[in-house]
């Protein structure tokens, strides 16, 4: 089931979370327009778009509203090419 979202940065945040808890990550945040959270057994953190592979797997569909969009974990928009 697609995850229903009032708005964009709900959604952003949503999917960021949601990837944080599948590989283990804590303690998300955002810090000058980016992604940071803790990998598994760390003191510091890592900026989310420098780790995780841009994918279609890693994409996960939502919806604001009656618009469905794809996002990246690290709140990016996912592009078909």
């Amino acid at each position: 089931m697609t995850p229903t979202y009032t708005n964009l940065a709900n959604a952003v945040r949503g999917v960021c979370q949601q990837w944080c808890r599948e590989n283990g990550y804590s303690d998300l945040f955002l810090r000058n327009g980016e992604w940071w959270a803790f990998p598994p057994n760390a003191v510091m953190p890592v900026c989310l778009k420098k780790v995780i592979k841009f994918e279609e797997k890693s994409a996960r569909e939502v919806k604001i509203g009656r618009v469905s969009i794809m996002l990246m974990p690290d709140g990016s928009f996912y592009v078909e090419s």
